[in-house]
């Protein structure tokens, strides 16, 4: 059974309180903090890195950035993409995935991955940016990966 801090009700309120987006086209400090409602760790110091001009993790914050400049990205639907499209609106996302080290390129900002990746992404790309996390993923939780996407999401960011 679910501790507290896992219940559907606890999840559903702390979402609520993750999906206040702001602009949707520009990544904020709170962007890059807000997940650590969705049951994961980013700390300042992440956040400062991010935002540090000339930090190697300002590289992970320039991918995302990336995903919300691109319009092919601003209406797409992860249900509906070829992953494997190197010009469709998965590619900057892949990107930002890979940015974070996932791939095996090596971490410029330790402990955060591709599960912090996904989760600031979809605060601002929903229908785009699944979350796929196994504390989210087990409870039936109506932001977490939709039943037919989460096969696809699964095998895609299963192999990163």
């Amino acid at each position: 059974s679910p501790g507290p801090l896992h219940s559907p009700d606890v999840a559903d309120r702390a979402f609520n309180v993750y999906d206040r987006q702001g602009n949707p086209d520009v990544l904020a400090p709170v962007d890059c903090r807000a997940p650590v409602m969705l049951n994961i760790t980013i700390t300042w110091e992440h956040v400062v890195r991010l935002f540090r001009p000339g930090d190697p993790a300002a590289a992970i914050l320039t991918a995302m950035q990336a995903v919300l400049c691109d319009p092919l990205c601003k209406t797409a639907e992860f249900t509906d993409l070829d992953v494997d499209d190197p010009g469709g609106p998965w590619a900057p996302v892949d990107a930002a995935l890979c940015s974070s080290g996932d791939t095996g390129h090596g971490n410029p900002l330790p402990r955060f991955k591709g599960v912090a990746v996904t989760k600031v992404l979809h605060r601002k790309r929903p229908a785009l940016v699944p979350i796929r996390d196994r504390c989210l993923q087990s409870e039936p939780i109506r932001y977490a990966v939709t039943q037919r996407a989460a096969p696809k999401c699964s095998s895609y960011i299963g192999s990163h």
